[in-house]
């Protein structure tokens, strides 16, 4: 029997520095903070509830993300078109590049 669901409602994501992540939903991918609060941000993904939230006391301090370790493998956004990609990948890269050099 099918679960009678309509879609993602939200998807909520932990961090280990919550004002970078926040700098990158925000500013690199232009998402709308639409709620702030200890330890948590909300951002609009495009229609779709983003939560950000920060280590808490039993997040190991060394933990850092592993594209090899069970649990979220990647987040995928939707464009229009291709030529939208191609904007995106450029953009990501350019925000990669400058925060490197910070």
């Amino acid at each position: 029997m099918a679960l009678p669901i309509a879609g993602l409602h939200h998807l909520a994501l932990r961090t280990t520095d919550l004002e970078r992540a926040k700098q990158f939903y925000t500013q690199t991918l232009g998402f709308s903070p639409v709620f702030e609060a200890e330890g948590v941000i909300i951002v609009d993904a495009g229609g779709t509830p983003l939560g950000l939230r920060d280590a808490d006391a039993q997040t190991p301090a060394s933990d850092r993300f592993n594209p090899y370790r069970v649990g979220l493998d990647h987040l995928a956004l939707t464009v229009p078109d291709v030529a939208s990609l191609e904007d995106l990948k450029r953009h990501l890269r350019c925000g990669r590049r400058a925060q490197q050099r910070d």
